[in-house]
């Protein structure tokens, strides 16, 4: 897991990140070859 201060600095790069890791939750699965 990682921290709050992790995920604050993702979001001021990308504030969109809850959309992207909300898809890889329901297709990441797909992505293992």
């Amino acid at each position: 897991n990682h921290s709050v201060l992790f995920w604050a600095a993702v979001e001021r790069v990308m504030p969109d990140y809850r959309q992207h890791r909300q898809w890889l939750r329901v297709n990441g699965w797909q992505l293992v070859v």
